[in-house]
């Protein structure tokens, strides 16, 4: 897998070769720049084989434990942190070139020039993947930030919303059973002075019998408690995306 790193003003690309082992990717959480590195925060799925594969309707209809062995075969997802160094003048071969004490991803140069990037880990479960990121994106997008917000797959099923701190690896969870949430989007409260002072909203499909089948949920964005729901009579299809307009 390479990185390319290119001008936003100019839209020239840098000439600095990044690779790293084979991932697939998805969703981008944040990149900022810091001290001359990029950070880049991504969710991600080890190795080359394209998740895809194992999410055909086939797959999907099969029962739990068929499903289970199926994701067990599948990509490990994780939540990676890549540091990309912006100055790679008169440096030896092989010496780590990122000096940050905020983070264990490494950047070393290859014989032929390359640079090597090694992630640091910032969530990794069993087949427990954290996908369709959100952070305060209106005050945090392109810098340093502290919270993220993701959909949590388990073995591919939608059933929980997390809350990761990516500087301490601390995360929470909402879950509650027969319930599959969708994509959380962030709201932030309106003059917030903290980066989390703010709600999560998330449509919620509920088919399991004698419940309503959907309703829209609205969480906390500090401690991911239930402040609300609403519940509607009718399906509401399960959703990959969508958007806060006020």
């Amino acid at each position: 897998t390479w990185f390319h790193v290119a001008s936003k003003k100019t839209g020239e690309y840098h000439n600095i070769n990044y690779r790293t082992s084979a991932f697939n990717i998805f969703h981008h959480i944040n990149t900022f720049e810091d001290s001359g590195f990029i950070i880049v925060d991504v969710c991600s799925w080890k190795g080359s084989e394209f998740i895809y594969n194992y999410l055909w309707l086939a797959n999907l209809r099969e029962n739990w434990e068929e499903l289970k062995v199926n994701a067990r075969k599948a990509p490990q997802p994780e939540v990676r942190r890549y540091v990309l160094p912006l100055d790679i003048n008169n440096v030896e071969h092989g010496k780590n070139l990122v000096s940050l004490n905020t983070t264990t991803a490494t950047a070393t140069v290859r014989q032929d020039g390359t640079i090597w990037l090694e992630p640091e880990v910032l969530f990794s479960g069993s087949r427990q993947a954290f996908e369709f990121p959100q952070i305060n994106y209106q005050k945090f997008s392109g810098k340093d930030y502290t919270y993220a917000y993701g959909l949590g797959l388990n073995h591919f099923i939608p059933d929980k919303i997390y809350k990761l701190n990516v500087k301490t690896k601390e995360h929470w969870l909402w879950q509650e059973p027969d319930t599959y949430p969708s994509e959380p989007i962030f709201v932030p409260r309106p003059d917030a002075m903290d980066e989390d002072d703010g709600i999560l909203l998330t449509s919620v499909v509920s088919p399991g019998s004698g419940q309503r089948p959907a309703f829209l949920l609205i969480l906390d964005a500090k401690d991911l408690s239930e402040i609300a729901r609403a519940e509607v009579e009718t399906n509401i299809p399960v959703t990959f995306h969508g958007m806060y307009k006020p």
